[in-house]
């Protein structure tokens, strides 16, 4: 249903069938078939439409509002999981004997670039 969503929220902002497909990256059709699929699952006419685009009913208005909340957290979901599966995370202690503590900070400069820490 996101995949719908983001149809809807590209035509919305393209207010153009065609450009709304190329900015989906995929074919008018498809997109004309997504926004009907998503009506027919909510029940209700989003898109004034005949051979053109002509805007969005009421209800495309309040279902575009949800929309665009739903696919910017379905993205931040995909931006927290991809970052925490790339990325280190937790505390690093390192302990050194006081001699060898100008050798310690010297190795935790490349640590904390690498890491960006």
């Amino acid at each position: 249903m996101i995949d719908k969503l983001e149809f809807l929220i590209a035509l919305a902002r393209e207010r153009n069938f065609s450009r709304a497909a190329e900015s989906c990256g995929v074919t008018q059709p498809t997109l004309s078939v997504g926004i009907k699929q998503l009506e027919d699952t909510l029940g209700v006419l989003l898109v004034n439409r005949s051979s053109r685009f002509y805007g969005l009913t009421a209800e495309g208005e309040r279902v575009l509002e949800w929309g665009r909340r739903i696919v910017s957290d379905a993205r931040a979901m995909r931006q927290d999981v991809q970052t925490a599966k790339t990325s280190l995370t937790g505390q690093l202690t390192l302990a050194a004997v006081p001699t060898a503590l100008s050798i310690a900070a010297e190795l935790t400069i490349p640590f904390r670039e690498r890491y960006q820490l």
